[in-house]
C-alpha cells in the first residue's frame, strides 16, 4: 500500500515537472497499475499499512537487540545477478497493461492481486534485502566475490538501527582485504527477451 501511494505521489510530482498530465505509456505496466492503485486508495488503508510497518520495524529491532547482533551477513541476491532483459516479462506485462486499461470498471482488489503477482517474480531472487528496505535498519551491499563470469557476487551486511558507522567500518575493512574498486564486470545481455 505504501508503495502504491508513494508511486501515486510520484506520478504526480512527474506530472508537475514535465508541466501535463502523464499518459500510461510513459511507464511501465507494474509502475502505472501501482500509481492507478495509490489513486484509489483510502487513508485508513495507508493507516492502517504504517500500523504493520511499525509491527515489522519493532520485531526486527527487537529481535537484533534480543540476539546481541552487531551485523547480519545475508545474500544480497539468492542467484547470480540476471541478465540485463531477464525480469521483464512482456506476455505478464500485456495483461496487465489490458487490466489497466479496464481500471474504470475493475475492482481494485484484482488490480492489487495482478500487481503482487507481477511483483512476486522479483521478491523471488531478492528475497531478504526488502525486509530491511522497509524496516529502516542500515544495510549495505558489497561485492565481495565474483563469480566465473565476472559478475559481482554482492555480500548483504545489517546493522542495529542508528549503527551506519559501523557498516562503514566494515565496509572498509573489506575493502582493504578484497580490493574491488579495480574490478570490472562485463555485462550480460540477451536480445532475445
Amino acid at each position: 500500500m505504501l508503495t502504491a501511494a508513494a508511486t501515486s505521489l510520484a506520478v504526480k510530482q512527474f506530472e508537475v515537472a514535465i508541466g501535463q498530465q502523464a499518459h500510461w505509456r510513459d511507464f511501465e505496466p507494474h509502475t502505472w497499475a501501482l500509481k492507478l492503485i495509490g489513486d484509489r486508495l483510502r487513508s485508513i488503508d495507508l493507516a492502517e499499512a504504517e500500523a504493520d510497518l511499525f509491527v515489522a520495524y519493532r520485531l526486527i529491532a527487537q529481535w537484533m537487540d534480543q540476539h546481541q547482533y552487531d551485523v547480519i551477513l545475508t545474500p544480497t541476491l539468492s542467484a547470480p545477478p540476471l541478465k540485463i532483459g531477464a525480469h521483464h516479462h512482456r506476455r505478464r506485462d500485456a495483461n496487465l497493461m489490458q487490466l489497466i486499461r479496464l481500471t474504470p470498471f475493475l475492482p481494485l482488489s484484482l488490480l492489487k492481486e495482478r500487481v503482487r503477482q507481477s511483483s512476486a517474480d522479483a521478491f523471488s531472487w531478492m528475497s531478504i534485502t526488502p525486509v530491511f528496505n522497509v524496516t529502516g535498519q542500515p544495510a549495505m551491499n558489497v561485492p565481495v566475490h565474483w563469480n566465473n563470469e565476472g559478475l559481482p557476487i554482492g555480500s548483504h551486511f545489517v546493522a542495529r538501527l542508528g549503527q551506519e558507522e559501523r557498516l562503514y567500518s566494515l565496509a572498509g575493512q573489506i575493502e582493504k582485504a578484497c580490493p574491488w574498486a579495480n574490478k570490472k564486470s562485463r555485462i550480460h545481455s540477451d536480445t532475445s527477451l
